[in-house]
């Protein structure tokens, strides 16, 4: 049998082309002459399955199959042996983290850059980034000399680490790929039988996970890998549902297993049920549901920490309320005990609700400071939803407006377009007229609130003016609904000013930028002591920057007596906290209620979720490309 890491030699020698042992070398971290002893010991293997290594002389070497059939059956065998071959440090990172997580006793570093054939250099490189891996979970890496390194930690934090990184991205662990499928399936119909007679309710993706951490508890418990609770553990940390289905699921699987189950393993198995189950209408089984005092106060502070940041009042909302708290009983628990969770849905919640979903970091800092943790965005997207939601429905009572349409076509066309607005905006419309541009004179303007024309207008009028087509265009259609919804955007430069407008950022860190945004504020604007420390703390309390490269920075609290927005373009690109920034939105806003914070951050949100109006202001960074871009 060829070794692990001798698939890689093969693979580079198998494109058709020679290649030189320098270059083997270098893509394999290893001497000419470790690549000129790898050769022949392959060669030794490759004769018995149809192929060899052929040299020339200053080309290098390649592989030659010679019987085509038989190197196939081969090749065929290495796909069933091997799931992956680490050739990269992403997979090095992985076969590392896998290893470690899968052995009870110290394995030496020089067994295992002598398995991967790479240097000790690379192999430490490689274990610095697999304990950042690990220190997500609250496991850590021992050295003992002579023998070598292992992973310490709990046993449930490593299971976690496992699914999250392993089994939730369709990874097969290796040498259980059918056992895997089968055990799988069996758990699953068990599950939703007990689903069934207990009036659980799972998400998809949250069953999914379910039955993967039993699989994994089952097959880790074979092996002698068993949870331990802690002596100080709370008894009344889960509701007791998730306890009684998990003993009834282990009775169900277990009937014919030789090994032991610990109490513990029921225990640990009813927080994974209660921390993935779905709360909400229907049967909560023959268990009360209680939301305890603990979470509707928390729930409380997220609805005063948006009122707070966005003027919003939603404390009074009490369908959002009531969803908030089950949604953070379940989540709770798994903040708590560290348990991995997937939103597949989170760009898409990123793209199409990118103002629910910065209101939901927001809302999630009373939630940091309690739990000691920091949310994932998979979290704060699916809180994101409940607020959307709310958003939606405030939406619902819309502002009516008045309506002037000009046209300049006879009579039956503009009958036909005044029919077409009150078909596609008759939601949005109060009253409205008609008239042609000779007329316009003789309008009150004070009456309306919007003009659409089909032809230029050149007398001054005193009230936004949206030219169109005598038929209307989709994209036409979109913008008048836009302005009908947000109304007149002219209230924009009430938040955006040119004084605030900065093109010539340059900083390496996220600190520098802030700093030198803070300074230029200050000479245009008196900012409170403390300010930019505030900037900071909001900083260290979850990301700001959402992708497209922007981030909407801001102080923790509202400490000035004017709203101040900046608008800072980088000179070059820097990683904010998760993605690289070009342009930083510095928000400020003052403690005077004002009506007009949502549409700004709407509108403000709008902006950066269109990649080509963010890339159009770095392209040409002034002011009025930027008032321009947030009007369209």
């Amino acid at each position: 049998m060829i070794e692990y890491k001798l698939w890689a030699l093969i693979e580079e020698l198998s494109t058709g082309s020679y290649k030189t042992s320098d270059y083997l070398a270098s893509v394999m971290n290893v001497s000419e002459k470790t690549v000129r002893t790898r050769i022949k010991e392959l060669n030794l293997t490759l004769k018995d399955h149809g192929a060899e290594i052929i040299s020339k002389q200053r080309c290098g070497y390649l592989l030659q199959v010679n019987k085509s059939e038989k190197w196939m059956s081969f090749i065929q065998e290495k796909d069933n042996i091997f799931d992956t071959t680490p050739t990269n440090s992403e997979e090095r990172v992985r076969y590392l983290l896998f290893t470690l997580l899968n052995r009870m006793d110290y394995v030496k570093l020089s067994d295992i850059s002598e398995f991967l054939y790479i240097s000790k250099k690379t192999i430490s490189t490689e274990l610095k980034k697999v304990e950042i891996i690990l220190d997500q979970f609250n496991l850590s890496i021992e050295r003992k000399p002579y023998y070598g390194i292992r992973v310490i930690g709990h046993e449930f934090d490593m299971r976690c680490c496992l699914i999250r990184n392993f089994m939730l991205s369709g990874y097969s662990l290796p040498g259980m790929k059918e056992r895997q499928e089968e055990g799988t399936k069996e758990i699953a119909k068990a599950l939703l039988s007990l689903g069934k007679e207990y009036g659980l309710r799972f998400s998809e993706s949250a069953f999914q996970n379910l039955v993967v951490y039993i699989f994994l508890s089952l097959s880790r418990m074979k092996q002698g890998m068993y949870v331990e609770r802690p002596i100080e553990e709370e008894d009344n940390v889960i509701d007791p549902l998730g306890f009684e289905v998990a003993d009834k699921l282990y009775q169900v699987l277990m009937k014919d297993r030789e090994h032991p189950l610990k109490e513990d393993e029921i225990y640990y198995t009813g927080i994974y049920i209660a921390g993935k189950r779905s709360i909400g209408s229907g049967s909560e089984g023959k268990f009360n549901f209680v939301i305890s005092e603990k979470i509707d106060n928390l729930v409380m502070e997220m609805l005063s920490e948006i009122h707070k940041s966005y003027k919003i009042e939603f404390r009074n909302n009490l369908n959002l309320r009531m969803m908030l708290n089950q949604h953070l009983m379940p989540m709770e628990i798994r903040i708590r005990y560290g348990i991995p969770l997937e939103n597949p849905i989170l760009d898409e919640i990123k793209d199409k609700h990118l103002f629910a979903f910065t209101m939901a970091q927001q809302a999630c800092i009373p939630l940091v400071r309690s739990f000691g943790r920091t949310l994932s965005e998979s979290e704060i997207g699916y809180i994101a939803l409940s607020f959307a939601l709310a958003l939606e429905q405030t939406k619902s009572e819309i502002k009516k407006r008045n309506i002037l349409l000009v046209c300049a076509s006879g009579k039956a066309s503009s009958q036909l377009l005044s029919y077409k607005f009150r078909q596609e905006f008759g939601d949005y419309i109060d009253t409205m007229n008609v008239c042609n541009v000779y007329e316009l004179d003789h309008m009150e303007m004070e009456d309306y609130d919007y003009i659409f024309t089909t032809v230029p207008i050149f007398q001054k009028v005193n009230i936004p003016i949206l030219e169109i087509h005598d038929i209307l265009e989709r994209y036409e259609i979109m913008a008048v609904k836009d302005l009908l919804q947000l109304g007149n955007l002219h209230f924009l430069k009430e938040f955006y000013k040119e004084d605030f407008f900065f093109y010539d950022i340059d900083g390496g860190t996220r600190e520098e930028v802030l700093e030198q945004m803070c300074k230029k504020i200050s000479e245009r604007a008196d900012l409170p002591e403390g300010f930019y420390e505030s900037v900071l703390e909001r900083e260290s309390m979850g990301a700001t920057d959402y992708g497209n490269l922007v981030a909407i920075p801001h102080p923790i609290k509202m400490t000035t007596d004017e709203t101040i927005i900046a608008v800072g373009i980088l000179k070059e690109a820097l990683v904010w906290s998760k993605h690289p920034v070009r342009i930083v939105i510095l928000v400020a806003l003052s403690e005077e209620e004002t009506g007009d914070v949502q549409k700004f951050y709407e509108v403000t949100t709008k902006f950066i979720s269109n990649g080509q109006s963010v890339t159009r202001l770095i392209e040409k960074p002034n002011y009025e490309t930027f008032v321009s871009l947030l009007g369209e």
